[in-house]
């Protein structure tokens, strides 16, 4: 009897460690991951801009579905589905679009999360270009909320596919 007390008394801890840590995680995360790229500013924009390419250069991406109407206008939409075993789609509106300069979406996965970011571009020269990604992940539910203590790891992933990109614009 006195072994079963113990037991629920050390379950109770590790609910309660648990729970702890979903209430304390943080509701969003916002970071930033600037890149330069040896390619043009025309070519890293419609790239990075236009959803048919996606898919060329992020790895977590499957499919894009979307209009097939390019260059994009405030308010289109797209769909992202990304790779693995739970279907997850991303449904993104186009909040500003200014042709080789800046581009704004609205991102989400319903009860999951809410993905915003703003990418400006910079023309270093003819033929250099930085871009800046300023991303917002917000948690949609509690499942989630612990992914936003992977702010770096976020980080990481948007760089190693900016790093795949430098790749594919050098073809």
């Amino acid at each position: 009897m006195k072994i079963l007390k113990y037991i629920s008394i050390f379950i109770l801890f590790i609910g309660a460690g648990y729970y702890g840590l979903v209430f304390m995680a943080p509701k969003s995360i916002e970071f930033q991951v600037n890149e330069d790229f040896d390619a043009p500013i025309d070519k890293v924009f419609q790239m990075v801009a236009n959803p048919a390419k996606l898919t060329q250069w992020n790895s977590t991406m499957d499919k894009v579905t979307y209009g097939e109407k390019y260059p994009l206008m405030v308010g289109d939409k797209y769909e992202i589905y990304f790779k693995g075993d739970q279907p997850l789609i991303l449904s993104r509106t186009v909040q500003g679009f200014d042709q080789n300069h800046r581009l704004v979406t609205h991102g989400i996965i319903p009860n999951y999360f809410v993905w915003n970011e703003d990418i400006r571009f910079e023309a270093l020269d003819s033929t250099h270009t930085r871009i800046f990604t300023k991303i917002t992940l917000k948690s949609e539910s509690l499942r989630t909320r612990l992914l936003m203590y992977a702010k770096e790891t976020h980080e990481k992933n948007v760089s190693q596919n900016y790093q795949k990109l430098k790749k594919v614009l050098k073809r």
